[in-house]
């Protein structure tokens, strides 16, 4: 994982080492942080190299979201009119200035969830993720409640 901390003037590279087989998996996290703008003067005294690679704007953050949903996931993900509203509706979605984390569970409308945020560690906003207007998926769209 590589995440620039624009504030902090750093950036963290996190290596994750797995290991298992077919009924565990277990690992561990190495992190590292180095000053980016040193970072960056080495990268210009060296090779050239593509700008546009390391220069990403992250600059709107984006809460981690984990999905602890198994049944709608699958289904939302199996039928690819619903997987490309899923994932563009997600991408708009969860920037907001404080949430850490966004745990997302199956909801009892099919291809709909329920979400739980995190905020500095404790319970914040949650809500749905509901695909309205199934009748007719070409126009179906995903709406947040909370």
């Amino acid at each position: 994982m590589l995440r620039r901390d624009a504030y902090a003037g750093t950036i963290e590279v996190a290596f994750t080492w797995l290991e298992g087989n077919e009924n565990s998996v277990s690992g561990y996290q190495e992190a590292i942080t180095l000053p980016y703008g040193k970072m960056m003067e080495c990268l210009r005294q060296s090779k050239p190299f593509v700008w546009k690679t390391l220069s990403i704007d992250n600059s709107t953050k984006q809460a981690q979201i984990v999905f602890k949903s198994r049944k709608n996931l699958h289904a939302a993900l199996a039928n690819g009119v619903i997987r490309r509203k899923l994932i563009r509706f997600l991408r708009g979605q969860f920037r907001w200035a404080y949430a850490e984390k966004i745990e997302i569970y199956d909801d009892f409308v099919p291809y709909s969830f329920f979400f739980r945020e995190t905020r500095n560690g404790e319970a914040g906003i949650s809500g749905g993720i509901i695909l309205h207007g199934q009748e007719d998926m070409k126009t179906a769209y995903y709406s947040m409640h909370t």
